[in-house]
């Protein structure tokens, strides 16, 4: 297999560096470097093509094959925003056509398209047989075209759009489907309708292609703020109440174990669970005081295991002693905050498609300590949000909605026992680092969905049981380790980009800031 692309180098340079300034130093040296190339030659999205690019799409669209035709949706608006929209059209290098149209392009009749608009959909769809395509959008007062606010939206996922909006208003669909999905009255329906119908289209669509482009431009008095996508609360109902067992590593630490039993026993509303500590070379004795304490209560179990710290082979062990169909991977320093936790974390891991299922973590000072993991993110993967307000919307709502992601971490995971064993449980040559996100990109590999969901909320108090991964000589040697093997095996992965996130949005941070 080759291995020649840019993230193997990085990776070289990264442990090479590891050796003179430590991991922390080096990935910010590494990343600051990967960056650079990009940053410079980065194109803004411009009004207007060149004269090269308007001939070479012009020519491409003579060639035929691709017909659209424009239907605005229901909108009341005055006639000179409608004009605008209208020129918009007459301005495309691939023309929109009533006769023989095979696919519909919806907009607002006071929509703005980039005249390179239906040249990019009719280039998605000959490259990929697509029939439903949205694209990201930007924002306007009067003249469209200037970066304004843009909206870089993630690609399809089916508990995304459940729970928002986020396609937007211009949205490109082919004959076929709209009749397949029962949705040709698509252009007359309200919002909350057309939503609806986009539901109907997604599970009907054989391919649907999100192009990471602004493409079309919302128009937004000047005296209003940007608008938000529409937010709901959907999953499903809740299948019978089955066991889960949850999964608590621990050495030492008598008091963050304490908060965080009492916590689970004191808050859930969730009564049919089993919890299991696995013991890992405690040495105190208010450690196997606490035990003792514990075992009285009979949903508690107390297991050991001898060796060496190694997180996935702990929990391995625990998932081979649990009895419950649900696995819920859980630190000794969280905290339960909301009552169901438990409940709205299994309404997603019960269904056939769902691998795992990640909560919403926060700091002990109540900013955001995990939102879901994206990979590619601070070089390998990081997490979404970081440091945020604790009531903070995010990006265009994105801390307010479950959603599709790429991984979550286990300090908080639910998985089905099914797709644990399937995946043969945590890799066990992770000892310390990535593997819960090794884990989560193996249930992705294998087809099945990872959903983050911010109503099951926990405090985590991070690292205070293990230290930092870069505090002491033996701890740096085992991130530089874990890391190299985590690069050789996901370099496809981390050179592919998350989907979940997008391309223009940066890589060196984690708050969802431009590149």
């Amino acid at each position: 297999m080759k291995t020649n692309d840019g993230v193997i180098r990085t990776g070289v340079r990264f442990l090479r560096d590891c050796v003179k300034t430590g991991p922390g130093e080096a990935a910010r040296r590494i990343r600051e470097k990967r960056e650079e190339a990009y940053i410079r030659s980065e194109r803004t999205q411009g009004t207007l093509l060149t004269q090269e690019e308007r001939k070479t799409q012009e020519r491409a669209a003579r060639a035929g094959g691709i017909c659209f035709r424009a239907v605005f949706l229901l909108k009341d608006v005055p006639a000179e925003a409608r004009e605008t929209a209208e020129q918009s059209l007459k301005a495309q290098t691939w023309p929109a056509e009533d006769n023989g149209a095979e696919y519909s392009v919806f907009l607002e009749p006071d929509g703005w398209l980039h005249p390179g608009a239906l040249y990019e959909c009719a280039k998605a769809i000959r490259e990929t047989g697509a029939d439903l395509i949205y694209t990201d959008e930007d924002y306007y007062t009067e003249t469209a075209g200037d970066r304004n606010n843009p909206y870089f939206k993630p690609d399809y996922g089916p508990d995304s759009l459940r729970n928002c909006n986020y396609p937007g208003p211009f949205l490109v669909c082919s004959s076929e489907l709209l009749a397949e999905a029962g949705a040709a009255d698509y252009a007359a329906l309200d919002t909350d309708g057309q939503w609806d119908a986009l539901i109907r289209l997604a599970k009907k669509a054989k391919r649907i292609i999100h192009i990471p482009k602004v493409l079309y431009y919302r128009q937004v008095p000047a005296e209003k703020t940007i608008p938000q996508p529409k937010l709901r609360r959907e999953n499903e109902p809740l299948n019978g109440e089955p066991l889960v067992s949850i999964l608590i590593p621990n050495k030492d630490h008598r008091e963050d174990l304490k908060r965080c039993v009492d916590s689970i026993r004191e808050k859930s509303s969730y009564r049919n669970y089993e919890i299991l500590i696995i013991e890992n070379n405690s040495t105190e004795e208010e450690t196997f005081r606490y035990y003792e304490e514990l075992g009285r209560d009979g949903r508690i179990r107390v297991i050991s295991r001898e060796g060496s710290f190694n997180y996935s082979a702990v929990n391995n062990l625990g998932a081979r002693e649990a009895k419950g169909e649900q696995i819920l991977l859980l630190n000794n320093d969280t905290e339960v905050i909301s009552p169901d936790w438990i409940q709205e974390m299994l309404t997603y891991a019960q269904r056939q498609d769902v691998g795992a299922v990640g909560a919403k973590l926060y700091y002990p000072d109540g900013t955001i300590q995990h939102a879901g993991i994206g990979i590619g993110i601070k070089m390998l993967a990081g997490h979404y949000f970081r440091g945020f307000e604790g009531n903070s919307d995010g990006y265009f709502g994105r801390l307010r909605y479950a959603q599709d992601v790429s991984a979550v971490t286990a300090a908080c995971m639910m998985i089905p026992r099914r797709v644990y064993e399937e995946m043969h449980g945590l890799d066990e040559s992770f000892s310390v680092v990535f593997n819960d996100v090794d884990l989560c990109l193996r249930i992705r590999q294998a087809g099945y969905l990872i959903v983050w969901t911010p109503w099951a909320e926990l405090v985590h108090y991070e690292s205070k049981s293990r230290g930092p991964d870069e505090d002491t000589p033996e701890k740096k040697r085992f991130f530089v380790r874990e890391t190299n093997r985590f690069l050789r095996k996901w370099y496809r992965v981390l050179e592919g980009g998350d989907p979940y996130y997008n391309v223009n949005l940066t890589r060196r941070k984690e708050d969802f800031s431009l590149r």
